[in-house]
């Protein structure tokens, strides 16, 4: 069972599974795996994020992936290579990283999901040689129930909602692929209805980031990007102003409070 609700755990998790194994050994545990696609779609995507934003750091690049790439790279690993397991997203990146997949594929310091695919091909391509060559491996998957993934509770959504919310005021920064957390926090009514002026707020915000990306003319910056893509930085920038008003209520309800205790000590 996934710790999804502890997102560093869940990555202690998955990163745990392929350690010290041969590469014989980690595709014999394969059988094991849940493929992606009978994943609950927020744990899927929040471990998409941990996974890349991990792999991102271990080689060095520096900075942060922008919305638009992040839901990018989210929608291709999700549709061309639901098959894989989350351990083997974690097994292929660090194959790349230690030489195994044959020459490294070429970042220029970005990550971006023309580069995720080259490097999971790569993968594809390892893992069908290790099997050719080890005709005793099985192909097959342990028989699963043949049960929907049931999507996290609303209990669970508040907290990795709250983990989010300390770790962008601390940092500035979204910390998770994050469209996805917006989706499940509308489902579960945690999201209100944004008023006309919130709006046109956010509108405003998202006007002025698209222009400096733009502006920086940084090579992950799509002009032409996708109706996803573009959705996926409003959820974002959504996100940041429901955690930076939330965090305002709850500063101002504890204000209010310790006044009427003082009022009441008086």
């Amino acid at each position: 069972m996934w710790q999804e609700d502890k997102p560093q755990l869940l990555l202690a998790q998955i990163s745990k599974v392929g350690n010290g194994l041969s590469p014989v050994g980690f595709v014999e545990k394969l059988r094991d795996f849940a493929p992606l696609r009978e994943q609950p779609e927020p744990v899927a995507r929040m471990a998409i994020g941990l996974i890349v934003t991990q792999h991102a750091a271990l080689i060095g690049i520096k900075g942060t992936i922008d919305a638009m790439n992040k839901e990018d790279i989210s929608n291709l690993i999700c549709s061309r290579f639901a098959h894989l397991a989350l351990e083997e997203l974690h097994k292929a990146f660090q194959l790349e990283r230690y030489g195994e997949l044959g020459e490294a594929t070429a970042h220029y310091n970005l990550i971006n999901a023309p580069y995720i695919a080259q490097v999971l091909t790569k993968y594809v391509s390892w893992l069908r040689k290790t099997r050719q060559n080890h005709p005793h491996l099985s192909l097959e998957r342990t028989p699963r129930e043949e049960t929907p993934p049931a999507p996290p509770s609303r209990e669970r959504i508040e907290a990795l909602a709250h983990q989010m919310q300390q770790q962008y005021l601390q940092t500035g920064q979204m910390p998770l692929f994050c469209s996805w957390l917006f989706d499940a926090m509308r489902q579960v009514g945690m999201l209100p209805d944004f008023s006309p002026e919130e709006k046109k707020l956010l509108q405003a915000r998202y006007q002025k980031e698209r222009l400096e990306l733009c502006k920086e003319n940084r090579p992950r910056y799509n002009p032409s990007a996708s109706l996803y893509e573009e959705i996926a930085l409003k959820k974002e920038i959504a996100l940041k102003y429901f955690f930076e008003q939330r965090s305002v209520n709850s500063e101002q309800r504890s204000v209010s409070s310790e006044q009427k205790s003082v009022i009441r000590g008086q």
